[in-house]
């Protein structure tokens, strides 16, 4: 945990927004902790894909809640002002141009070796000093997750979850896959998020190749996640797959010793869009009854 600040000075947040912005600090207590080094890029897409987790189900499920990740201020007042991994506000009043002011809802931080005790201690009594919901506390080294929950104006005791185990976000009713299953993918897949939830259903984030946007429904990329998913958390066949875009896809297989055969998909296709794309292209609204469609 670096402190290269004095300590015998006790800082604000109008000292620290003259700072360098080639540097990375934050203020508990008035004390000034910087953030360098960088995070290692295990940390950058375990917070990544929680992330993105997060901001799916949000979107769809809790449309009142705004996910944000670091660098966003977070400023408890003028002595305590810090950049968690991730955060979720639900209260819009919070939310301003510069930075969020007061409590989150959710604050998520993931460790590094250099944070982890800061993370512990200093920013655990920080978030319940200022009645943050609830803060998960994940452990990339030991395949750890630790989650308080503020009751009674304070934290009680840690609940601890293994790295694959389901844990309930409380305060957004979301249950979050196991962390330790977000790497699995392997190299090739035409996936770059995927997650099952507690009924064993698989959620997928897609992208074509060569294409920035995000689509609808990818067959290929479908497929390929389910076999991935089989191979590596042994599910039988069918796998279900529910795409960002609202459709159901359900691939079925046959596997003897490792191989996979007879692979064929099943699921609904839809029209999403009919017209002359070039005279529409800068105009274009999707109909709205076929919003959602895979």
């Amino acid at each position: 945990m670096t402190q290269a600040k004095s300590i015998t000075k006790k800082y604000t947040y109008q000292d620290y927004i003259h700072w360098s912005d080639e540097e990375r600090w934050e203020i508990i207590d008035g004390a000034a902790y910087n953030m360098t080094p960088a995070p290692s890029v295990k940390h950058q897409t375990i917070s990544r894909n929680i992330e993105v987790f997060l901001v799916n189900e949000t979107r769809t499920r809790k449309k009142e809640c705004e996910v944000f990740d670091a660098p966003t201020d977070v400023v408890f007042d003028e002595f305590n002002v810090v950049q968690p991994d991730i955060l979720v506000v639900c209260d819009k009043t919070k939310i301003t141009d510069e930075n969020i002011k007061g409590a989150p809802d959710l604050i998520i931080e993931v460790t590094s070796p250099s944070t982890s005790l800061k993370d512990r201690r200093e920013k655990k009594k920080l978030y319940e000093k200022f009645g943050v919901k609830e803060y998960l506390i994940v452990y990339p080294d030991e395949e750890l997750e630790e989650r308080f929950l503020f009751q009674n104006d304070k934290y009680g005791a840690p609940e601890v979850f293994n790295w694959n185990e389901t844990m309930r976000i409380e305060n957004l009713d979301l249950d979050l896959q196991g962390v330790g299953s977000y790497g699995i993918w392997i190299d090739g897949t035409n996936a770059n998020f995927v997650y099952v939830d507690c009924n064993g259903t698989l959620w997928l984030r897609t992208y074509e190749r060569g294409v920035e946007d995000e689509t609808l429904a990818c067959g290929t990329g479908a497929i390929a996640a389910a076999i991935v998913t089989a191979a590596t958390l042994e599910k039988a066949s069918p796998v279900d797959v529910e795409t960002r875009g609202g459709g159901l896809l359900r691939i079925f297989f046959k596997e003897k010793n490792g191989n996979f055969f007879d692979i064929f998909l099943e699921g609904d296709a839809r029209i999403i869009y009919k017209g002359k794309l070039w005279e529409d292209a800068w105009n274009y609204e999707m109909d709205p009854a076929l919003q959602g469609a895979g």
